[in-house]
């Protein structure tokens, strides 16, 4: 009688622990498989197409989470990937020698057209503008377009890269956009998403954008060609539209294992296509 009891507590204290053992092996593979989470934020302009990476990534691997914050721009979201309050930022300008030293690596991974666009479909398809034209726009001396209807120019300001970007395609260029800057009653857009706002609303609007930002995000503006040039992804791949603006995904000093394999997907044809059905030339410098 005794014997059978004592059989009767192993036993059972055998399933016991084969129950808890498998509670804990399934606890910890339910833990196993909480979602890796990777923010991304910076500069609205890339937002888009690295959007779209991001969602084509997620089918492949589940278990990683990209999820984008408010725009912080270029500066913001590199101080933000060096702080370690997200794992990518996305840059439209190079580092700085400062953000170097603190641990930040920046991949390279796509070039788009800086071109200069409008909602009005009539006008720009019927437009030919010149650099000299758009100098003479920021200067101040073009105030209409060609058929005598308002032009009205948005700028962005001074320390927005695309202003860097603008004042480098001319000695004259530069001078034109410094006095557009501060000229009385300019509308200014200061992030990319103001002005993608401005010239999608703005009767008559012209002004600078991301061809990227354009396709990716399917704004309702048209690019105008510069000296009879398409701002193409093929214009810009042989040199015959050379005005572009680039994209890169940065890096703190220690990056998850997520993010590296997030750049790897980038690297890859699918990631490469994405980018260029957004708009953006692949020029990808992985980790």
């Amino acid at each position: 009688m005794l014997l059978q009891e004592n059989k009767r507590h192993f036993f059972f204290g055998l399933v016991l622990l084969l129950a808890l053992m498998q509670g804990a092996i399934g606890g910890a593979g339910e833990a196993a498989e909480q979602p890796v989470i990777l923010k991304i934020a910076g500069t609205g302009g890339a937002y888009g197409g690295v959007k779209a990476l991001a969602q084509a990534f997620q089918q492949q691997d589940p278990h990683i989470r990209l999820i984008f914050p408010p725009t912080l721009g270029s500066t913001g979201g590199i101080k933000a990937v060096l702080a370690g309050a997200i794992d990518l930022a996305l840059s439209s300008r190079p580092l700085t020698a400062e953000e170097i030293q603190r641990g930040a690596v920046a991949h390279l991974y796509a070039r788009t057209p800086l071109v200069f666009a409008t909602a009005d479909k009539q006008q720009a398809a019927a437009t030919r503008f010149t650099l000299n034209d758009i100098t003479r726009i920021y200067g101040g001396e073009i105030t209409t377009w060609p058929d005598g209807k308002p032009l009205r120019l948005v700028v962005r300001p001074e320390i927005d890269y695309d202003a860097v970007l603008l004042k480098q395609m001319s000695p004259e260029m530069a001078k034109a956009v410094k006095e557009a800057e501060a000229r009385p009653g300019m509308r200014i857009a200061v992030t990319d998403n103001d002005n993608a706002k401005l010239l999608t609303g703005l009767r008559g609007g012209v002004g600078s954008i991301g061809l990227g930002q354009l396709v990716a995000d399917k704004l309702p503006l048209y690019p105008l060609s510069l000296e009879g040039v398409a701002p193409s992804l093929e214009n810009l791949k042989n040199g015959s539209y050379p005005y572009s603006k680039s994209f890169s995904l940065v890096t703190g000093p220690h990056p998850k294992p997520a993010v590296r394999k997030f750049l790897r997907f980038v690297s890859t044809p699918q990631g490469q296509e994405i980018l260029r059905q957004t708009g953006h030339l692949p020029e990808f410098a992985g980790p």
